[in-house]
């Protein structure tokens, strides 16, 4: 069963306003990537079997190549062989260092893509990640009931609440009718 107060407070966002209902299912039940920090062993391999690494020394070693450049593929190497365990292979920097990489033509488009999905383990959607499964239209619809059921169950407590209260204050019994009509007024 889909837990519609998660679904709706998902939906309320403003990411979904404008949307159809058919758009914001398939925004919900799109899969993304689940991506992590890549362990340096990984990252090194992945340099050595693709030929990254020999292409890295190159430039490094080469008279021509311009000094930014240089810099750059001297860092991605220290980071290959750097004493930490992991690289975040998302943030800026390392987004800067392998676009520099490609545009100078020391890595491919196809190499820059091996190393990067190092990051990747696996996909899901958003669905998923609330804990929703696959999310139908009829959910959506469903899911936008959650106001009015909450607001009649305030109502129904605050009737109930009165009722006890009218009992409590009562000498004599309230009738029936009495109880009913607290209730109903709520």
């Amino acid at each position: 069963m889909t837990n519609y107060r998660r679904l709706y407070d998902e939906i309320s966002k403003p990411a979904y306003a404008g949307m159809t209902d058919a758009e914001i299912v398939a925004a919900l039940n799109a899969q993304t990537a689940v991506r992590r920090r890549v362990p340096i062993s990984d990252l090194q391999a992945r340099a050595m079997e693709s030929g990254v690494y020999t292409a890295l020394r190159v430039a490094v070693a080469t008279p021509g190549t311009p000094e930014q450049l240089r810099a750059v593929c001297q860092t991605v190497l220290d980071l290959a062989n750097a004493r930490f365990t992991d690289v975040d292979l998302d943030n800026a920097a390392s987004q800067q260092m392998f676009g520099a990489l490609r545009q100078y033509g020391v890595i491919t488009a196809q190499q820059a893509a091996a190393i990067d999905a190092l990051a990747t383990t696996g996909y899901t959607s958003r669905a998923r990640a609330l804990g929703l499964g696959a999310v139908t239209v009829e959910d959506i619809e469903r899911s936008r009931i959650v106001p009015q059921l909450d607001a009649l169950r305030m109502r129904l407590a605050a009737g109930y609440n009165q009722a006890v209260a009218l009992l409590d204050a009562a000498s004599d019994a309230p009738t029936w009718d009495d109880l009913i009509a607290v209730v109903g007024g709520a």
